[in-house]
């Protein structure tokens, strides 16, 4: 995961906050955020979960306030 503090985000940046704004606008309403991928229903159970929070990067990057 690209965070604030790695080494190449000053490089990358505009893109990881212009695919962080995607994810957001993308968000379903049950709060998982889309696979871009098509797998069967056990695995986009799983997927779902680790990819919602692997978006909460948001966080790292200032763009979604706390977490409770």
């Amino acid at each position: 995961m690209l965070t604030p503090d790695s080494p190449l985000f000053e490089e990358l940046k505009n893109d990881v906050r212009q695919r962080l704004e995607y994810e957001i606008h993308t968000q379903a309403e049950d709060g998982h955020f889309i696979l871009n991928w098509h797998c069967d229903e056990e695995s986009a159970r799983v997927w779902k979960s680790i990819w919602t929070l692997d978006v909460l990067a948001l966080k790292q990057h200032g763009m979604i306030e706390n977490i409770n």
